[in-house]
This record gives structure tokens, sequence and C-alpha cells, in this order.
């Protein structure tokens, strides 16, 4: 899932400006195979257990001297939709824990700010990342 230039990104108490994409990545944390003697093709596949990692990237535009801190559990807001109207705007809400934060500067001298954090389900079951479709404007 990706979302391109998502309005309003609150990170806990950290509003995020110029954020200009959300990512979320899933990945299998453990995989199980198995084959038949029908032929050498994988005649079944499970994933008991997977991983969500959220990557956040924004353009820093002035000097901030607080940031959020990698082992910090926060909930990841934001207000996105496929076009500029007030139609199909969805909410979206994760609760993640962070992992990393790097800065880095562009060739073009713009300084960016990579957020990297694990979205954390509310029962280990239930899918971490939570999408409501809402009225109004993005």
């Amino acid at each position: 899932m990706i979302w391109l230039n998502p309005v309003k990104v609150m990170l806990g108490s950290f509003e995020l400006r110029n954020v200009s994409l959300v990512a979320v990545d899933r990945g299998a944390r453990r995989l199980v195979e198995e084959w038949t003697d029908l032929g050498p093709h994988v005649g079944f596949v499970d994933v008991p257990e997977q991983r969500v990692v959220v990557s956040i990237s924004r353009h820093v535009v002035e000097t901030e001297t607080v940031a959020p801190k990698p082992g910090e559990s926060h909930t990841l807001t934001f207000r996105s939709s496929a076009g500029l109207s007030a139609a199909g705007v969805r909410l979206v809400s994760i609760a993640v824990v962070v992992t990393s934060v790097e800065h880095a500067m562009t060739k073009g001298g713009r300084a960016t700010q990579s957020i990297r954090a694990v979205a954390v389900s509310s029962d280990g079951a239930a899918d971490p990342v939570v999408e409501t479709l809402v009225e109004g404007e993005v």
C-alpha cells in the first residue's frame, strides 16, 4: 500500500509536514511450504506470521530539534484520497513502534527525513492498518 502526499500526518503528538509518501510493506515472517508427490511444484503455502513495516518520507524545510525516537510507540494517522476532491477521503490509522529515523541531503540541497516503524496489531490477529471512509475534504 502506498499513499502519495497524504494530508495532516500525525505520528502521536508529532505533526509531520511535507510528507511525500507513506508506504506499508508486508512480508512473511514465517513461511510454510509443502510439496505433494504429484510434481515438482509447491502444493500448499501458508503465512502464519507476517511483519508490516511502515515507511514515511518527507522533506524537511526548517530546523527541527524534536523527532520521534526508535522504540517509541505512536499512532500514525493521516487523511488521503485518490484526488483533491472530497470524494473517497480515507482516514488511515496505524499503531506503530518506531525502528529508525534517518536524515539525508539530496544533490539539490533538500533535506529529507525517513521514518521506519513496525505496525502493531491490537490483538495479534487484527490487521494493524485501519482505513475508514470519511466525509469532508482531504
